[in-house]
């Protein structure tokens, strides 16, 4: 009886170590655990800033213009502009006796001042060198050579176009004198007559500093009472008027520089 007694005492004592093994393996597994899961559990806690990013950028948009916002170059302020062309027109009656001025090539010069966006006061000067036809009941038909002078004073304005610089329709008056002078064979002429001209045009703008300018022109030159065409002291006066309009036309372009 005393050994079986013996055997169930050393098998509880085995059984207790065993029992407080396995609860010091359980607490070593649970504090490892702890330890592991600590910093875990610190990183999930502590926020971490987002990188920023760059806006997107659609792939078809265009880049902005690189001159957006920036203060544009200033107009040049002056003009000086040469032309050519070609006149005709410019009959006048009187009584029996037609004068006519025949068409011709013609010349000039302007000089431009801008005032304003698009607006220009001008002085201009042209001449038509040609000869004059006079047909009368009594002296028959007459040709002399004719010399015509215009000098005026006006102002001219461009206007722009909505998504282009390069052609800009332009418009311009002016007011002046026309100088009318011959000289033939017992005859002589040399006058000034009050003068008005209206133009249309286009000027093609190459740069800034330099373009073209297409114009048509109407003078209108408004003759005297009573004004007298080739007189001479033998012959008296080929043609006389009284107070009536001579209109001519007038094709013709040019370039022109600025500063």
């Amino acid at each position: 009886m005393g050994r079986p007694l013996f055997q169930s005492l050393t098998r509880l004592g085995q059984s207790s170590r065993s029992k407080r093994r396995t609860a010091r393996s359980g607490a070593v597994l649970a504090a490892a655990a702890i330890t592991l899961g600590a910093p875990a559990h610190a990183q999930e806690s502590v926020p971490v800033p987002a990188p920023e990013s760059a806006p997107a950028v659609a792939p078809d948009s265009p880049p902005a213009p690189a001159s957006e916002g920036a203060p544009s170059a200033p107009e040049p302020r002056l003009q000086l502009a040469g032309y050519g062309g070609y006149q005709f027109g410019g009959s006048a009656h009187a009584s029996s006796i037609e004068t006519q001025i025949n068409e011709a090539a013609s010349f000039g010069a302007t000089v431009s001042y801008r005032i304003g966006h698009g607006a220009f006061a001008e002085l201009a000067y042209s001449h038509q060198g040609t000869d004059i036809s006079v047909d009368s009941p009594n002296l028959g038909t007459n040709v002399r050579d004719f010399d015509a002078d215009y000098l005026t004073i006006g102002g001219m304005s461009q206007f722009d176009i909505p998504g282009t610089d390069l052609i800009r329709p332009i418009f311009a008056g002016s007011l002046g004198v026309s100088h009318f002078s011959a000289d033939g064979r017992n005859y002589n002429y040399d006058d000034w007559y009050f003068l008005v001209i209206l133009e249309g045009g286009v000027a093609l703008r190459v740069n800034p500093n330099f373009g073209f300018r297409l114009r048509g022109r109407l003078l209108t030159t408004f003759l005297t009472t009573n004004s007298a065409i080739f007189c001479g002291s033998a012959n008296g006066c080929t043609a006389s008027f009284s107070g009536i309009g001579l209109f001519q036309g007038e094709f013709g372009g040019g370039a022109y520089v600025a500063f």
